[in-house]
């Protein structure tokens, strides 16, 4: 079983997959609460992916209508539909690549983007049968000391940041489920550790997946109008 897992943990180092030869997308439905400070939030809405050209639409449906539009290069649109106005950056850190969907869906499993971070692997061990990989930063000035990720079935479900050698953030990854060959948890559950012990909670459902979105879908469809007032 340790065999197994080394294997496919080095294979998914060194392999990049290859790119698909027709077109590849998928919408699903989310629900996220937070919980911070004591008060609570909930954002609702439909995340359409284009998993090709690595485009992705979000489209908030509660408690505002808004849509959200970012690629790999990091262009990126924010368009408040109640008053008709977008907001437009370009950035690496909007970029599509950030997406949870962008990591399993182009065999990042092993890093979960840490490596994209500056972050480079210093250890992998077993613990009660699960492979732990801890993860350093390579520059120094890193607001994140230490990175650990906790792999089981060779799928990770437990993500660390430390400070120090205090833990600052926890993710916990949950409800895979096959999209395209692919195994993607559609339950993430953060918990965020301020300086004050005070902490936020950020739970993450995504469900009602649909596979080879309808051409005529309007999220897929969606560009900000013409007409739009440009927020700077």
């Amino acid at each position: 079983m340790k065999r197994k897992s080394i294997i496919f943990f080095i294979s998914s180092m060194i392999i990049s997959l290859l790119g698909y030869s027709q077109q590849k997308d998928m919408m699903l439905d989310f629900d996220i609460k937070i919980l911070n400070a004591g008060q609570y939030i909930n954002t609702k809405g439909q995340i359409y992916y284009d998993i090709v050209e690595k485009k992705m639409k979000t489209h908030f449906t509660s408690p505002q209508d808004i849509y959200v539009l970012t690629d790999i290069s990091g262009n990126y649109k924010y368009y408040e539909s109640n008053n008709n106005s977008v907001s437009m950056k370009e950035s690496k850190d909007f970029s599509s690549n950030k997406s949870i969907f962008y990591y399993f869906f182009n065999g990042k499993t092993q890093s979960l983007g840490y490596d994209d971070k500056g972050f480079e692997l210093v250890d992998s061990k077993f613990i009660d049968n699960m492979l732990v990989t801890s993860w350093k930063p390579i520059k120094e000035g890193s607001l994140i000391s230490k990175a650990e990720i906790v792999f089981e079935n060779n799928l990770p479900i437990f993500t660390g940041d430390y400070k120090n050698e205090k833990i600052v953030s926890k993710k916990y990854y949950d409800g895979y489920q096959e999209i395209y060959g692919f195994p993607i948890p559609l339950k993430i559950t953060e918990i965020k550790y301020g300086d004050s012990n005070d902490s936020i909670i950020i739970e993450k459902k995504y469900f009602n997946v649909q596979k080879g979105v309808n051409a005529n879908n309007k999220i897929k469809n969606f560009e900000v109008p013409s007409d739009a007032k440009i927020i700077k």
